[in-house]
Order: C-alpha cells, then structure tokens, then sequence
C-alpha cells in the first residue's frame, strides 16, 4: 500500500487531537490479512494483523459481543503453531492504536484513509483505519513537503503510561537537556540548543563534585532515547562544537 496525498486535519475550535488523513493506491481486504491472537486478562482476546503498512485489529470481549451492533467478521487467524484458520467473530470492538501499540510488536497510527481521490479532494468519506508509524512518516514527509512547513509525529502517553500513541504535529518543539558543554546538535534542518540556564559552569578538568561528565556518546545516546521516546523514531543528527 502507497501514500499517494496526506494532509492533517487540526479539527480547530475543537478539543479532537489532529488527525491524519492519507489518500492511499489501495486498502488490502481484510481477508486477506494473516491475524495475530493475543488473549487478555479480561476474558477477552486482540486480533491483529498487517499487510504492506496497513494495520487491522479487532477487541473480542466475551461478555459483551455487542460492538458494531452485533455484526460478524470472518477473519484469517495465524496461531503460534504456525497454522491458520478463518475465525469469525460476533460483535467485536473497535479498540484504539493505544491499545494496539501497548499489547503487541507493532507501533499503529490512526488515521482516516481513503483510496478515492475524489473522496479525498472533497475532504470527506473517508474510512476509519490505521497504518504501521513508517507508512505514517512517509505521510508526514508528503504533508511537510507539500505545505512548505515541517510537521512531525509525537509520540504521547494520554492514559495509564502503557498505551502511547502518535499525534501529528507541526514545527517539532525545541529539545532541552541538562548537559555538561555548551554544544549544540543539527536534527534534520533543525538546531536543538542544549539548555544552559540552570547550570553552573567550571572546567572541564576541575568538574562539580557527583557531576556526571558525558562523553560524546552519551551525549548521543541520551538524544536518540529521547526522540525515540516521544516522537518514535530514531533522528539523524551530528554533534556540532560551538
């Protein structure tokens, strides 16, 4: 499955998180996805599964099969065994990529997708979906090419601290961390200064009693954690002395 367009909806004026919405060649038939199982503590079960950047899952819950208004879905479920059978399920639920994200090997993004361009130039009729993140920075990419202006995806934890998911953004906010060296790095096009104000300074032969001095590799070490923790994604950068 391609990206052919991708823009951000910000749903101004309203207290919707954004949403991205992608046009994309093709959406697999879910028939054709291989599902995953993972059973819950709650008597219930998550399928999931992905097919070329496209996710699908599915909450069954035992006592309660009354989601999409009771409807049946015949889905493929592949089993650790390796073997695989088709298993339809009675009122499953929708969940969330949180959920997804938090329970499973997979980093999802929801979106509202659409293989109609027509659909997707009127701004409406679109389907509920999700992708995997890559296939979702690749949209990223699209939307910051196309509108001039770099936009970013940010990884947030709204709930419990388990569940995280992906929140388009645009201008990626300015990084800050405690360091030992007035250095600065290069992200991308982006200059991410290390914040100074709290710190007093010394030599570096003569260091504050239980200060930590970090190495360049630390230094680099603690900046790619910290992108990959909330923005989700390893960053390109270079240490540049000042």
């Amino acid at each position: 499955m391609r990206i052919l367009n991708a823009r951000v909806n910000w749903f101004e004026g309203a207290a919707n998180s954004p949403e991205l919405q992608v046009l994309v060649d093709k959406i697999p038939p879910i028939g054709d996805i291989e599902h995953k199982v993972i059973q819950t503590e709650t008597h219930g079960a998550l399928y999931y599964g992905e097919e070329d950047g496209y996710v699908h899952y599915l909450y069954e819950l035992a006592t309660d099969p009354t989601g999409f208004g009771g409807s049946s879905f015949t889905i493929r479920v592949k089993y650790d065994d390796g073997h695989i059978q088709e298993r339809t399920i009675v009122g499953p639920w929708s969940s969330r990529a949180g959920v997804v994200n938090w329970m499973t090997p997979l980093d999802v993004v929801d979106v509202a997708m659409t293989d109609n361009k027509d659909s997707f130039e009127r701004g409406y009729t679109f389907m509920r979906g999700a992708i995997t993140r890559n296939l979702a920075l690749q949209a990223i990419y699209i939307i910051s090419h196309n509108t001039g202006r770099q936009h970013c995806l940010e990884k947030l934890y709204p709930r419990d601290g388990r569940e995280y998911m992906f929140v388009p953004r645009m201008e990626c906010p300015k990084y800050k961390y405690q360091l030992t060296t007035p250095e600065s790095i290069m992200v991308q096009s982006y200059e991410f200064a290390y914040d100074m104000e709290m710190q007093l300074m010394w030599e570096p032969s003569a260091p504050k009693p239980d200060q930590e001095i970090l190495t360049a590799q630390a230094i680099q070490k603690r900046i790619d954690d910290y992108f990959t923790k909330y923005y989700g994604v390893t960053w390109k950068f270079k240490l540049i002395e000042t």
